[in-house]
């Protein structure tokens, strides 16, 4: 992670703890809910990268996003090829710190391979104990198996829309 992420996802309480993380047994934390994100062709589009370049955010999507914390307060963890360039993961962070979500990211998953996003996100759910989950992605890979019933394909020529973000918020808040 780099010096950066660890700045603005890690920081303690004055109690020493995490913010919305209960404690269980082995003393890791325990999130209630996680959002496994990935960023080209859910915050952006491959339209919106021809015509403004690499690192596009677009605004919209991204308010779509917040929208979708709000509602669920769930954790962010990055997915996308993204948390592996430094330019980048700023880019991402700026994002979030400017739409006030800044502090619901906690990380990313390891890199195996871009066909083994599912791994990915396998590896990072061993080592973090997770109630509820969901994953966005317009990568087909990151829904494989198991994961599937957590898994929302995003078109990548449109992006993030309202209806995704609808039917992640009702998976995310159902009991």
């Amino acid at each position: 992670m780099s010096k950066a992420a660890r700045i603005f996802c890690c920081k303690r309480m004055p109690d020493g703890g995490f913010p919305e993380i209960q404690m269980d047994g082995s003393q890791r934390p325990v999130y209630e809910k996680v959002l496994f994100l990935d960023i080209d062709g859910v915050l952006n589009t491959y339209g919106a990268i021809q015509t403004s370049g690499p690192n596009t955010i677009v605004p919209e999507l991204a308010d779509l996003l917040a929208k979708l914390i709000a509602s669920t307060d769930a954790k962010i963890v990055l997915i996308s090829t993204w948390r592996n360039q430094e330019q980048s993961q700023k880019v991402f962070l700026e994002t979030l710190r400017s739409f006030k979500i800044v502090e619901m990211f906690v990380g990313h998953t390891p890199t195996i391979s871009i066909n083994d996003r599912d791994e990915e996100i396998r590896a990072w759910l061993a080592d973090h104990p997770t109630k509820r989950f969901a994953i966005l992605d317009d990568n087909p890979s990151a829904g494989r198996r198991d994961l599937a019933p957590h898994f929302f394909e995003v078109s990548s020529i449109v992006g993030l829309q309202q209806s995704d973000v609808d039917k992640v918020i009702r998976h995310l808040n159902a009991q």
